[in-house]
C-alpha cells in the first residue's frame, strides 16, 4: 500500500509545474569523481595555424566552425575528412546589413542544406540583437550567404545565450540580469516564462549576482524533448523538459556550492570555484567538459545518456577551452591556448 501511495504521489508531481514554485524536488543522480579515469591524449591539428584568437569551436557533418574575436571576419572554415583544409573566412565585422558584431553560432539551428554539400545554421549577435541565417555550400568555389536577419525583440535585449526550438520558440538565458535559470520566449504572444534558480543555496547570492551565480551552458535535443544545463560554478547537469519541469539534477562528485554572499572587488569572488566549462547534445549522447577540484591541472570530458546514465569519462592532457564533438566517428575537438604562440591550437581526441 505504502509503495502504491508513493507511486500516486509521484504522478501527481509530474502533472504539475509552475515557474516560481520551489516545491518539486527533481531525480537527484551522482556521479563519483573516481568512475572518470582513464588519460585521453591529443593530436594536433598542424592545418590550422595558431596565429588567431579562436574563442569559440562547433562541428557540424565534416566541418570545423572556427571563431575568431580579433580578425576582419568571425569565422574560419575548415573541411575535415581525410585531410584538413580551409574552406573560407567569413562574417565580416561591422554593423552593415550582412555584418556581424560578435555573433554566436545556434547549434540546435543547424540543419543540412536540400541540395548539394553543405549546410545552413542560424548565428545569434549578441552586439546587434539579431538571429541571422547563414548558408553554407561547399562548391568548386566555396561560399557563404546570408539569407535572413531578425532583429531581437527588445524584450530580450541583454540575453546571451539562445537557442531556437522549430516551433520558433526560443530558450535562453541571462547572467547579467535573469530571474531564474533560464527562460522561455514566444515571439507571437511575446511571453517570457522564467523557469526558477536552482538549487537553492546555503548562502543566498548578492541580489546583483544572483543570476551570475547561476551561470551556465545551455543545449537542447529535439529528439529526445530535452534541454541540458551545465552549470559554471556548481558542479552540475540539470534536465529540464521543454515544459520547463526540471527532471533530473546530477552532480559530479560531492555537490559543490559557490558563494556570492559577499560584497568583493571581483565579478567572480575568488573562493568560487569554476566547473563547466560546455556541453553538447549529440544524437545518442551528451557530452560535457568541466573542471573537478582534484589535482589534475587538466579538464575532465564526461558522456552521458539521455537517462543521465554515465557512459565515459577521460581526463584530458591538455588545458581544453572549448570543444566540439563529431559523434558519428567518436572524436573530441579541443582548442588550447598556447602562450608561447599567443594563440589558441586545435586537438583532436578519439574516445
Amino acid at each position: 500500500m505504502v509503495v502504491k501511495i508513493r507511486k500516486i504521489h509521484l504522478i501527481i508531481l509530474t502533472l504539475i509545474f509552475s515557474c516560481q514554485s520551489k516545491s518539486i524536488e527533481p531525480e537527484e543522480i551522482i556521479i563519483l569523481e573516481d568512475q572518470i579515469s582513464k588519460i585521453l591524449e591529443g593530436q594536433k591539428l598542424q592545418c590550422i595555424d595558431s596565429l588567431n584568437s579562436y574563442v569559440d569551436i562547433r562541428f557540424f557533418q565534416k566541418y570545423l566552425l572556427l571563431t575568431d574575436r580579433n580578425r576582419e571576419n568571425h569565422f574560419d572554415l575548415y573541411e575535415i575528412s581525410n585531410s584538413c583544409k580551409e574552406l573560407l573566412k567569413f562574417a565580416k565585422r561591422g554593423d552593415g546589413p550582412d555584418e556581424f558584431g560578435m555573433p554566436f553560432p545556434i547549434n540546435s539551428s543547424m540543419e543540412n542544406i536540400k541540395q548539394g554539400e553543405g549546410f545552413s545554421f542560424k548565428l545569434f549577435d549578441v552586439n546587434l540583437k539579431k538571429i541571422s541565417e547563414v548558408q553554407f555550400i561547399n562548391s568548386t568555389k566555396p561560399k557563404t550567404e546570408v539569407l535572413t536577419n531578425q532583429k531581437m525583440d527588445p524584450l530580450l535585449v541583454g540575453g546571451f545565450e539562445i537557442n531556437v526550438l522549430n516551433s520558433g520558440n526560443l530558450i535562453g538565458k541571462n547572467h547579467m540580469e535573469g530571474k531564474g535559470n533560464l527562460f522561455f520566449f514566444n515571439p507571437e504572444n511575446r511571453e517570457i516564462k522564467w523557469v526558477d534558480f536552482y538549487p537553492e543555496t546555503e548562502n543566498e547570492p548578492l541580489p546583483d549576482k544572483k543570476a551570475l551565480a547561476y551561470e551556465s551552458f545551455i543545449d537542447i535535443s529535439e529528439n529526445h524533448g530535452v534541454i541540458v544545463q551545465a552549470m559554471r560554478f556548481f558542479n552540475r547537469i540539470n534536465f529540464y523538459s521543454f515544459s520547463g519541469k526540471l527532471q533530473k539534477s546530477i552532480t559530479l562528485g560531492k555537490p559543490i556550492e559557490p558563494d556570492f554572499s559577499q560584497d568583493t572587488k571581483f565579478f567572480v569572488p575568488e573562493n568560487v570555484n569554476f566547473f563547466f566549462k560546455g556541453i553538447v547534445c549529440g544524437r545518442e549522447y551528451i557530452f560535457g567538459l568541466i573542471d573537478l577540484p582534484t589535482e589534475n591541472e587538466t579538464p575532465n570530458f564526461i558522456i552521458l545518456d539521455y537517462d543521465g546514465k554515465f557512459i565515459n569519462g577521460y581526463q584530458l592532457d591538455k588545458e581544453i577551452i572549448k570543444f566540439a564533438i563529431d559523434e558519428d566517428n567518436s572524436i573530441f575537438y579541443g582548442t588550447y591556448y598556447n602562450p608561447e604562440k599567443d594563440g589558441a591550437e586545435i586537438y583532436s581526441y578519439k574516445f
